[in-house]
């Protein structure tokens, strides 16, 4: 029979015993504090070389910015790559044009390309009089020198273009030495009465206007055409029974409105009367 649970282990059993009720540790639990200690350890080192192979996210991408550059991406390669395109291609769109190197990212380069021919004689060295022409501002007119080719409104903008040009001089001189005698065309030495222009124009009151219309917005060619057809003063014939009859009991025709006179008239910009 044991007392308090001793068995057959003896003295061992006792001392298990007595550190229990004394709370002292034995030898076993020397053993398991021993190990747990060596646990931490081993997870501690674990724990310290897992972070240097493998830190956080953060800390790569501010060693990536301080340490090195970080890799190019798609993106940042297809941009490289349509630079270089645009710059190639500029630089094969370059061309002279009498001497000069016109580049193509100016407006004024589509007006000095276009006036060029292959014939024209070689400009001195270091002329460059085209870069203040006032004509380069306009790169939708047609510049040309053939005036069958260009409408009458392009016509009276290129002209009032050319009117106000800083190098109206050197544009003629230019014309000449290509073979354009007369300077260039929209220059002022053309006749205005050359070719009809349907520039509206408010006419003063004249002697030869037409019968009814004391002023009003007429074309040139429109005004001179009115004064051949209409003398001042005449009268219309009668143009029903009614007032023929009327003209015919020696009464006077009746007068014709001014508004309906000017309103059978072609109008400025060519369309149907009123």
């Amino acid at each position: 029979m044991t007392a308090h649970g001793i068995g057959s282990g003896g003295l061992d059993d006792l001392d298990d015993l007595s550190a229990h009720w004394l709370g002292l540790p034995n030898a076993d639990q020397d053993r398991q504090a021993g190990q747990s200690v060596e646990r931490v350890a081993a997870a501690a080192t674990q724990e310290q070389a897992d972070a240097l192979n493998n830190p956080p996210s953060s800390q790569i991408k501010t060693q990536a910015f301080t340490d090195s550059p970080a890799p190019a991406t798609e993106q940042d390669r297809a941009r490289a790559t349509w630079a270089a395109r645009v710059a190639a291609s500029r630089e094969q769109q370059r061309s002279k044009v009498d001497g000069q190197t016109i580049a193509t990212t100016r407006p004024g380069s589509i007006a000095a390309a276009w006036r060029a021919r292959a014939d024209s004689p070689p400009a001195p060295a270091g002329q460059r009089w085209m870069d203040g022409a006032a004509c380069t501002t306009r790169p939708d007119l047609p510049w040309t020198d053939d005036a069958a080719d260009v409408s009458p409104w392009d016509a009276l903008s290129i002209r009032e273009t050319c009117a106000t040009c800083p190098v109206r001089l050197a544009c003629a001189a230019h014309a000449y030495a290509r073979g354009v005698t007369g300077g260039w065309w929209a220059g002022a030495d053309r006749d205005p009465d050359a070719a009809s222009v349907p520039e509206p124009t408010w006419d003063p009151p004249r002697k030869d206007a037409p019968a009814g219309v004391e002023q009003g917005c007429l074309p040139l060619d429109l005004t001179r055409r009115q004064s051949k057809s209409v003398k001042p003063g005449r009268k219309r014939g009668p143009r029903t029974k009614a007032a023929a009859s009327t003209s015919a009991a020696g009464q006077d025709a009746r007068p014709v409105e001014p508004e309906r006179q000017f309103a059978v008239l072609p109008t400025t910009f060519g369309g149907d009367a009123a």
